[in-house]
């Protein structure tokens, strides 16, 4: 049996100047399904799509567009349209698109995008009732407001963890070598990820863990470890594993560290450093993006 649906993302973050390596693949004879070539089918044209995701037991899938629109497969119908609202600089725009757990009774979805000065906002849509593939733009409420001091180091990943809370990621505000030392900064957002209750309104958002540069794209295993893909500056890229017991208070080390190497002598708390699981060298040519 073939594959029978591939979606290519081109990522805007992933600047790849060498060329590709091709890895033969051996087939399996426990693993019939990967015999022979993937089957490619054309599902849809879309405009710098970032991110795929889907409610659970949902048979659709939802791409989103980095100019400000999500459409819905196989109907590609515009699920949610942001696209006069969005900045569209070079790592800016709609990032990413979260269901909420209970998304077949509730009908509430939340993206994460840079508005028009640049500034990071998430924010809560429902479902329209009467069409199950748009989001009503009436229903908005805004979730999170963070300003922005530089157009880079976005993060913008939105997801739910195990426990139902929204997770929101956030790189340091931009620049070089992160000028204000905001990923280290307890009163600073920026160079986080934030965890979110949303069944108490009104409540700010906890620090959940810290110190890092970009988390472009993080996820949970079935275990619920967390693992991120910290985008590097000069030197290294990185990918993080961090157990589900230590995720709360984890910090990564930048601007201290990129990867394993050290950058500055900043003095920081190493109790709960988190050493890298795998790194590369940027110059291999490509930022981590997943």
């Amino acid at each position: 049996m073939g594959i029978r649906l591939l979606l290519v993302s081109f990522l805007f973050a992933t600047a790849c100047q060498s060329p590709p390596v091709r890895v033969p693949v051996v087939p399996s004879p426990t693993a019939p399904f990967l015999q022979g070539e993937p089957v490619l089918q054309k599902v849809g044209d879309f405009d710098q799509p970032i991110y795929v995701t889907a409610p659970k037991d949902d048979p659709r899938l939802f791409v989103v567009e980095k100019t400000g629109r999500v459409k819905v497969l196989p109907t590609n119908d515009v699920f949610l349209d942001l696209s006069k609202e969005v900045s569209n600089g070079n790592e800016q725009g709609l990032f990413s698109l979260a269901f909420a757990p209970d998304y077949a009774a509730s009908g509430l979805a939340y993206v994460d995008y840079t508005d028009l000065k640049g500034d990071t906002r998430v924010v809560e849509f429902k479902v329209d009732p009467a069409n199950r593939n748009r989001l009503e733009p009436a229903s908005r409420r805004e979730v999170l407001f963070v300003k922005q001091p530089f157009p880079n180091h976005n993060g913008g990943l939105v997801l739910f963890d195990t426990q139902g809370r929204l997770i929101v990621g956030f790189g340091d505000g931009g620049s070089g070598n992160d000028p204000g030392n905001r990923a280290q900064d307890p009163k600073e957002l920026l160079g986080k990820l934030l965890r979110i209750d949303l069944t108490k309104p009104n409540t700010p958002p906890e620090i959940l863990a810290f110190g890092l540069r970009n988390p472009w794209r993080f996820s949970y295993d079935a275990e619920g470890n967390l693992w991120v893909g910290d985008v590097g500056q000069n030197a290294e890229e990185e990918v993080n594993r961090v157990p589900a017991a230590s995720v709360s208070g984890a910090n990564f080390g930048w601007r201290k560290y990129e990867g394993n190497m050290k950058v500055t002598e900043d003095k920081i708390d190493e109790s709960k450093l988190i050493r890298p699981v795998f790194t590369y060298p940027t110059s291999s040519g490509c930022s981590v993006t997943g």
